[in-house]
């Protein structure tokens, strides 16, 4: 009896049991669901912001980033369950192919450019060739050997990086070429050799030891072509030609590159001492160097310029203290004193002027016609403004011709 009044309890208590667990199961059933929709919105998003950003590029001819990024939309419709799936595969594929038929197109088109790019440029530098052995050839039948060579390395250069049919023909030609303007060279270095005379300039000198300032044999009024015997004998350098030779050409970024390394110290002078002509002048000078000497279209020195590594070759002074080397100079050639002055370094532009530095100097002017100065180093404020102040070279000497006493004299008559 007990057990029958019971029964009614427990079949209730197993109905709400299987109420409870369906419930639970529908809940979770539920939250799953919700899930997905929230998964799938989020890849929906990013398959539109991915189709938009391919798009664009496409637009801007980014082809090879638009395939790129098409390997990522690729990714996002494998996870992607929207009802549009087979529309978005079908626009990939016709995206996907026309990019990579633009970047084979692009590719192409670069492809064929650069071949008649080099192909001009081949062309060009045949013609450089051809003209370089014509200069070669009228440089030698002129006898200006030097120039000759330098066509000659030109030339030599250019066939080694060309496809030129006649390559080895020219290079044997060049072999030749450089043998013959070699040995002429070679022949007038030794006639030039032969027929230096250090007496003879050195007596030429001491005729106008009474009229100017006459060192070492040098002096003002001096034929350049004797004083490049001169220094190249004392610097024990190669004999070599007098015959003027065009100034190499230097870029504006060249020249101050130098002119900053000058002032550094870093121009280390290489070669013999050979004459170039420049805007009129005749210069006496080796390479990366400034001039020895400086002559007017008479051939006729009118200034010398001494610098620190050449006055102490000449007079071997490389350990004396500059202001001993200056009075032992001014006592050995009669110049009774050397006055301080400053030049003031400034930048004049659109009517105003910017002061850059100072140099400070050693000065003579005597009234025999010559000026001597001594430039120590100057001082630049701002070294960005080095290359715009005319300064003197500095811990050099400038020895130049002025006009006398006499001819000064002639001017109050």
């Amino acid at each position: 009896m007990k057990i029958l009044l019971l029964l009614p309890f427990v079949f209730l208590s197993l109905i709400y049991a299987k109420n409870d667990f369906l419930l639970q199961f529908g809940g979770g059933l539920l939250e799953g669901v919700a899930d997905a929709i929230d998964k799938n919105q989020k890849i929906t998003n990013q398959i539109e912001l991915s189709k938009s950003k391919i798009t664009k590029l496409y637009q801007n001819s980014s082809y090879e980033q638009a395939v790129i990024e098409l390997r990522s939309f690729s990714g996002l419709l494998s996870s992607y369950r929207g009802r549009d799936k087979k529309e978005l595969l079908d626009w990939h594929n016709k995206m996907k192919l026309n990019c990579e038929n633009k970047v084979v197109e692009a590719k192409n088109k670069y492809l064929q450019e650069k071949k008649a790019k080099d192909l001009e440029i081949q062309k060009e530098k045949h013609r450089r060739i051809v003209k370089l052995q014509n200069n070669a050839h009228g440089f030698a039948k002129s006898n200006e050997y030097i120039k000759s060579l330098e066509a000659l390395s030109e030339m030599d250069a250019l066939l080694e990086d060309s496809s030129y049919v006649k390559r080895n023909e020219l290079l044997s030609w060049s072999t030749k070429m450089r043998k013959f303007c070699e040995s002429k060279l070679e022949n007038h270095t030794k006639q030039i050799k032969e027929n230096f005379d250090l007496e003879s300039l050195l007596d030429k000198g001491k005729e106008f030891q009474n009229k100017s300032l006459v060192f070492k044999g040098f002096y003002l009024g001096m034929p350049i072509t004797d004083a490049q015997q001169l220094i190249n004998h004392y610097l024990q350098l190669e004999h070599v030609s007098g015959k003027p030779l065009d100034t190499p050409k230097s870029s504006e970024g060249e020249k101050q590159a130098k002119y900053l390394n000058s002032l550094l110290g870093g121009n280390k002078p290489t070669g013999s001492f050979r004459i170039y002509r420049s805007k009129g002048n005749l210069l006496l000078r080796r390479t990366d160097e400034n001039p020895f000497a400086v002559a007017g279209e008479d051939g006729k020195i009118n200034k010398f310029e001494l610098s620190e590594i050449n006055r102490n070759k000449l007079f071997e002074s490389g350990k004396m203290p500059v202001k001993e080397f200056l009075q032992n100079f001014i006592e050995a050639y009669n110049i009774p004193s050397l006055e301080p002055s400053r030049k003031d370094l400034a930048l004049e532009l659109f009517g105003q002027s910017q002061a850059l530095g100072f140099q400070d100097m050693l000065i003579h002017r005597s009234p025999k016609g010559f000026e001597f100065i001594y430039w120590y180093k100057p001082t630049i404020y701002d070294p960005a403004n080095a290359y715009y102040a005319s300064t003197g070279p500095a811990k050099a000497i400038t020895i130049k011709k002025i006009k006398s006493a006499k001819e000064m004299r002639s001017k109050f008559n």
